[in-house]
């Protein structure tokens, strides 16, 4: 018995040490929270030595929202149409993201198909970044 307390009280410790304090919350960095700006920079003049265009298609961003956790993941909820009559691929090379930085990268999970005028809203994951995302775009 003696043995087995000696054992569990560094994990009885460590477990405390992830708790909050006043309501006992676990502390999760994988929990997606909204970031505080959800101002959209379009007027944005990064050097274009790197800089990455989204490929053509017929696809619009109707609305966007940012998140992000503490492991530095990016992510939008966004609800994309797509603008003809015909059914359509939607790829992540189809959406970009600009970060604080000037720094880019395609969307990760979108490869899906939409019917003509379809409108979906979805969780899209723009990677692993130090600095918040400012823009998205699509062309």
């Amino acid at each position: 018995m003696r043995f087995f307390l000696l054992a569990t009280l560094p994990l009885l410790l460590m477990m405390n040490h992830y708790m909050v304090k006043a309501d006992n919350i676990p502390i999760d960095e994988h929990i997606l929270h909204f970031d505080d700006v959800q101002k959209d920079f379009q007027e944005l003049y990064f050097p274009d030595e790197d800089k990455i265009k989204p490929a053509t298609s017929v696809f619009q961003i109707v609305e966007k929202y940012y998140m992000s956790n503490g492991l530095g993941e990016r992510w939008a909820v966004m609800t994309i149409k797509n603008t003809t009559a015909g059914k359509r691929l939607l790829k992540n090379d189809n959406v970009i993201a600009t970060y604080a930085n000037g720094d880019q990268s395609y969307a990760q999970n979108l490869d899906e198909t939409l019917g003509g005028n379809a409108i979906v809203t979805k969780a899209v994951l723009f990677g692993i970044h130090k600095f918040p995302i400012l823009h998205i775009e699509t062309r």
